[in-house]
């Protein structure tokens, strides 16, 4: 079987391979693929792609869940009891964490950054990512409520 290099990315910083359902490496680039083309194919039904245009081919459902379980990753060990719950939010353009804390300090400002580092180091190229911190309770004022949530902290019994 003969095998071609395909070159890499300048943006996608590597190449995947893509199964059945992804488009061949000879097809014309797609709109908005801002790379050169791939050139080769490995064995009979794989294709290889750059990391930004398997990430563009996703589903939007398969990007936020495959995020959501990073930011899960990510935040083990880094959240503290001054934070009430952590969600996240996906944009074509960027992935917004949203904080809601009981209170800031020192300490939860560098759990927050910590968590954004461990997730931009889970992801296979570069991405723009921000956090937004809400000081109260995760209610309807809270920015977080339109993204998915990945830890939200059980409020202290009041009765006991």
């Amino acid at each position: 079987m003969a095998e071609r290099v395909a070159q890499r990315h300048d943006q996608g910083g590597g190449l995947v391979e893509a199964g059945q359902r992804g488009r061949q490496v000879d097809d014309p680039p797609r709109r908005g693929h801002r790379g050169p083309r791939l050139s080769g194919v490995v064995g009979p039904h794989r294709r290889l792609m750059c990391r930004a245009c398997h990430w563009r081919m996703q589903s939007r459902l398969e990007r936020e869940n495959a995020l959501v379980l990073d930011t899960v990753q990510a935040a083990l060990g880094l959240i503290s009891v001054p934070m009430r719950a952590i969600s996240v939010q996906v944009t074509p353009e960027r992935v917004i964490l949203h904080f809601a804390l009981r209170e800031r300090n020192a300490d939860v400002d560098e759990d927050i950054v910590d968590v954004l580092a461990d997730l931009e180091a889970l992801q296979d190229g570069p991405m723009r990512m921000e956090a937004t911190v809400h000081v109260g309770a995760p209610d309807s004022s809270w920015a977080g409520r339109a993204g998915r949530f990945v830890y939200w902290a059980k409020e202290a019994d009041s009765a006991s």
